[in-house]
């Protein structure tokens, strides 16, 4: 299956955000080996088998339907979703509701473009769509392609046929909506949690059933601030780079982004008013709002811009 899963991830290229990771700090903790972009930014690689059907839109015709709102849910995909991941991480609170947002953090981009004026093209997708499952599948014989579509099934609790037709066409989907902000940016700094936020506020009532229906708890507060510690790489007008696992020392005659390059993590902060006494080299933790970047700004790495406190400490 290994194979079969790199091939897979070769189809669906880089399509999802760094986000993920973020969230996934912020919810099991522990060291991990070094990545270059651990915070939210359009367009970044994640482990099929665990994490792709988080990026789900909601495509089937289950739906809760309250006050006129036209916004459907569906059941199965929700199911399937927890499944997925329940199979790695068991059962928890924490994993139904970051399911269920990453859901909603998704849906609430397209529907954003969508108020651009944004029209998708499904014959587009649909013929990349056809070619890649054509590639994939000429890298087998007919009796391998057999035997892997059971065991797929068998392991995963959905088809190749699934994965192209449901899965893959998403994240076609949200790539290409991608694409288009960033051709067709508002001149506003949105960000995605005003996009969320409106979002939700929107169709609040169809949600708030669907939460109550799967037992999916209201973990907003936990989940709408983040920290980051680490050492001041820069800070000039109320713009702060924050890196971790660097000392000042280690940096030393290197370029902004020569440092980033250099760290473990990264992100920059914008917020004059709130970092008037931070000067670099400072050890120092943030307080913010992962969900406040740009939507159609990528930055590497993300600038947030909500940031709640900072607080100096000495190592």
């Amino acid at each position: 299956m290994n194979k079969v899963k790199k091939s897979l991830d070769a189809v669906a290229g880089d399509v999802f955000n760094d986000k993920e990771e973020l969230k996934q700090r912020v919810l099991y903790g522990g060291s991990k080996p070094k990545r270059r972009n651990p915070f939210p930014v359009v367009a970044s690689a994640i482990v099929l088998a665990a994490i792709i059907f988080i990026t789900f839109n909601i495509l089937q015709n289950v739906s809760i339907s309250t006050n006129g709102s036209t916004y459907k849910i569906d059941e199965t995909l929700y199911d399937l979703m927890l499944q997925n991941e329940k199979n790695d991480q068991g059962d928890s609170d924490d994993l139904r509701y970051r399911i269920f947002q990453d859901i909603l953090e998704i849906d609430s981009i397209i529907d954003y473009a969508h108020s651009l004026g944004y029209k998708e093209d499904m014959e587009k997708i649909d013929t990349l769509i056809a070619e890649q499952q054509k590639t994939f599948f000429d890298d087998f014989t007919e009796e391998q392609a057999k035997n892997m579509k059971k065991t797929q099934v068998d392991a995963f609790g959905y088809s190749y046929d699934q994965y192209f037709k449901v899965i893959l066409t998403y994240t076609q989907r949200h790539t290409l909506v991608m694409d288009w902000l960033q051709l067709n940016k508002a001149e506003d700094k949105t960000t995605q949690r005003q996009i969320l936020d409106a979002f939700q506020k929107e169709h609040q009532q169809v949600i708030t059933a669907f939460m109550e229906k799967k037992s999916i708890p209201d973990l907003t507060e936990k989940f709408r601030t983040q920290k980051l510690d680490g050492v001041v790489a820069s800070a000039d007008q109320g713009q702060v780079l924050l890196v971790s696992g660097l000392e000042p020392k280690d940096y030393e005659g290197l370029s902004t982004d020569e440092i980033i390059e250099a760290a473990y993590e990264s992100a920059w902060f914008d917020s004059s008013e709130s970092f008037d006494d931070i000067q670099p080299d400072m050890h120092i933790e943030i307080t913010f709002d992962p969900l406040s970047y740009a939507i159609t700004k990528q930055e590497r790495p993300t600038r947030f811009y909500d940031i709640i406190k900072w607080n100096e400490y000495k190592k």
